[in-house]
């Protein structure tokens, strides 16, 4: 089903005004193209506070692959399209170049199509991470979390920190531009993507609280050398 994508909450089973997400391309594709959900049409909800390597870790890219071959099967072995949204276009690109091969993919897979995939990390997830953003817990013009609330889930979740503003190796710049402006009496630093990792170390010892000493062990746990490598050529048709 599509339930988790076309809203983000239900209540009895109908979506909760102020969550729709995938609804209104879910209803252009049902409505217009003539997909039908369950047959054609499958949604791969996940937990968007983990980061890619602890979805690999339970089993959820496994059942991804079982959906996709599943889904090819019985719809006349025609191959599969993966639309991938934000972050999903990098969890989808992780799929593609760590979990299945190319022969895989040439069995399986039609076209790939990401959508605002945040390749190259988001800066909304190192306000999250630093200073807390609960923009996102806003329904219907109501503050569900203060900034600081949200922070604690946020510097919890390897989400976040694996979305921590980045560069692609071997990839023209993303970020051209200085990311970070901080400053102590008299004197300001600016900080560029390359900068990031130690940008994080600066702002949890600048906090100095135990929290920020557990979210430093999160993002260093994350985001090790080359955490991102596999961000490249999915090696299928885009």
């Amino acid at each position: 089903n599509v339930n988790a994508v076309d809203y983000l909450d239900r209540i009895e089973g109908y979506g909760v005004p102020g969550t729709a997400y995938m609804r209104d391309l879910v209803q252009t594709l049902t409505g217009l193209l003539g997909y039908t959900v369950g047959r054609d049409l499958h949604a791969a909800p996940y937990d968007w506070r983990m980061s890619p390597a602890y979805l690999e870790k339970i089993g959820w890219f496994d059942q991804l692959k079982a959906l996709i071959e599943q889904t090819r099967r019985e719809n006349g072995n025609r191959k599969v399209h993966i639309i991938g949204h934000s972050m999903g276009a990098v969890f989808s690109t992780y799929f593609f170049n760590k979990i299945v091969d190319a022969k895989w993919k040439r069995a399986n897979i039609a076209y790939f199509i990401s959508m605002c995939g945040a390749y190259g990390g988001a800066s909304e997830a190192l306000r999250g991470v630093v200073s807390g953003d609960a923009s996102s817990s806003t329904v219907l013009g109501i503050n569900l979390l203060r900034n600081l609330d949200a922070r604690l889930m946020e510097r919890s979740s390897g989400s976040f920190n694996f979305l921590v503003p980045y560069q692609i190796a071997d990839q023209p710049p993303i970020w051209t531009a200085p990311i970070v402006k901080t400053r102590e009496g008299n004197s300001t630093r600016l900080w560029n993507v390359d900068d990031m990792p130690a940008f994080i170390q600066y702002a949890a010892m600048r906090d100095g609280s135990p929290e920020a000493m557990n979210w430093l062990d999160t993002f260093n746990g994350i985001r090790p050398a080359k955490s991102h490598s596999y961000v490249v050529d999915p090696g299928v048709r885009t």
